[in-house]
């Protein structure tokens, strides 16, 4: 397990953002990708738990003292923050997070997906991220913005955000992706 961006190149682009551009670079999202629960119990779920807080505590070190605010610690990982055998660990990734000063939270994989993380893991983040690719349209040609629209109340997540806001009234809920589906036509 590694991290595959170079983060003083990172932080480089951060800092050049902010100071040259005025733009201000909030977040960082850790993504775990091609890695599937089957991967790491071959692996050893005790050396993998280790090399990930590992991973970031590096990543929220490196950004200690810039723009960004918001480290999200597990990206559409069901398999981690869903379940039982992991909850202690999602909670400890969040610890990491906020102990570098960081507002914390894991990414769902859409609102419905939401609903299933483990309640521990939303109480004791700072924020709600979600990621949402609603279907802009299904007519693939000449697509309009009344259509996408009609798309976006038709994917409900507006009333979702509703739902949420009143479960957990405290906490800023953030679209952390968007886009849409079948991207290509729309």
């Amino acid at each position: 397990f590694y991290i595959v961006n170079n983060l003083d190149d990172m932080l480089s682009a951060v800092i050049y953002a902010e100071q040259n551009h005025n733009i201000r670079i909030t977040s960082i999202k850790v993504h775990f990708q091609r890695v599937t629960e089957t991967i790491v119990n071959e692996h050893g779920v005790d050396d993998f738990k280790t090399q990930y807080k590992a991973l970031l505590e590096t990543i929220a070190k490196k950004f200690v003292g810039t723009t960004v605010k918001n480290m999200t610690v597990l990206n559409e990982l069901g398999w981690i923050y869903e379940t039982d055998s992991y909850e202690d660990f999602s909670l400890e990734c969040l610890s990491i997070a906020k102990s570098n000063g960081y507002s914390t939270g894991v990414t769902s994989a859409g609102f419905t997906n939401f609903y299933k993380i483990k309640k521990s893991v939303i109480n004791n983040s700072d924020k709600i991220f979600v990621n949402t690719y609603p279907y802009a349209s299904s007519k693939k040609d000449n697509t309009t913005i009344e259509d996408v629209i009609n798309g976006w109340k038709c994917n409900y997540d507006v009333e979702h955000i509703k739902k949420i806001k009143k479960m957990y009234p405290n906490k800023q809920i953030i679209i952390s992706e968007c886009g849409v589906q079948d991207y290509w036509d729309a």
